[in-house]
């Protein structure tokens, strides 16, 4: 009887299997946010991988894709929830994939598969790279797409087990672990404060040259507190830019001051080539925080990256007066 209900069962899955044609095509596309660019990546011809997508589609009796010119991918409100469930399901069968393949079961310790991260630029080139570095010389059966990004990390959409992000909001379907909190400060450098002059009130700000970060064409005022007065300071940029070390450079060169996290300033307060001003104003703290979907069992190269980046991060700058050189060495 079990026998005739597993064969039944296998011919069920046969004849379902045909609507599943060309998800793997689609979720490489959102992956890749190109067409073009995901169809080279699993060596197909671009027209024939449309077509995969098409036929998933027609399967599905519904459109996922919004229709284009270009290669961009543009997800109909349909394909965004769509692709968000898929999103999840897929992660699974690809962990149960990889228990089955290295017996995960009977060596815990040895996660495998790929480990896909969202970090911010800079945060990301100055401690997430060496960390992860470290972590994968403890598990080498794993491997790491690392990408980076500015503001919100698509974690469904893009298919990442992991983000970390700086402030964010989170959605309701995300858990999230604080990792440390920074401080913005306000900076130049020496040879600018001598040509210039240090702003000794927020205000001032406003007769100097300003280097701000821009996120998509948009700049945001910097924003200070003076006891339960919060102020918002509209400044003109003399130059804007969406590279936090663009920044930071532009500064070390006396080009303006700029207004950035206290992990960027750590070596250059230590050697003298930026000093910050505006100390005794609290700066606006933010929480660096580790989000991954909330899930009933996570993957343990979830679970380990988890415990490990929490341990490193022990060791993050503080966020105390910078030129004191309060400003800790980060980790190794």
């Amino acid at each position: 009887m079990l026998d005739e209900l597993l064969r039944a069962k296998f011919r069920e899955a046969g004849e379902s299997r045909r609507h599943w044609v060309g998800l793997t095509e689609l979720m490489q596309a959102v992956r890749y946010g190109d067409i073009s660019e995901a169809a080279s990546s699993m060596g197909m011809d671009e027209a024939k991988f449309r077509e995969k997508i098409k036929s998933l589609e027609e399967s599905l009796c519904t459109k996922i894709l919004n229709p284009s010119s270009s290669a961009e991918v543009k997800l109909t409100e349909m394909g965004k929830r769509f692709v968000r469930r898929c999103s999840g399901v897929l992660e699974e069968i690809e962990d149960i994939e990889a228990e089955a393949v290295n017996r995960r079961w009977f060596t815990t310790r040895n996660p495998s598969g790929v480990l896909r991260i969202g970090v911010p630029h800079l945060l990301g080139e100055r401690y997430v790279i060496p960390a992860l570095a470290d972590f994968l010389r403890q598990y080498p059966n794993l491997d790491v797409e690392l990408n980076f990004h500015s503001g919100r990390a698509d974690l469904a959409g893009r298919g990442y087990d992991i983000a970390i992000e700086i402030g964010a909001k989170l959605e309701t379907s995300h858990v999230s672990q604080t990792l440390a909190t920074t401080r913005f400060h306000v900076c130049g450098s020496p040879d600018y404060f001598d040509e210039y002059g240090e702003p000794k009130t927020p205000d001032e700000l406003k007769d100097h040259k300003v280097l701000l970060f821009s996120r998509n064409g948009q700049v945001r005022p910097w924003i200070f507190k003076n006891g339960d007065q919060t102020i918002n300071v509209r400044l003109t940029p003399k130059w804007y830019s969406n590279s936090g070390e663009a920044l930071v450079t532009a500064a070390r060169h006396s080009a303006g001051l700029t207004f950035v996290p206290s992990y960027c300033l750590v070596d250059d307060i230590a050697k003298g080539t930026l000093h910050t001003v505006l100390d005794d104003w609290t700066q606006q703290p933010k929480d660096i925080q580790l989000i991954y979907l909330q899930k009933r069992n996570l993957p343990a190269k979830v679970e380990y990256f988890i415990e490990f980046i929490a341990e490193r991060f022990v060791h993050f700058p503080n966020t105390s007066g910078a030129n004191d050189h309060h400003l800790n060495a980060g980790p190794s």
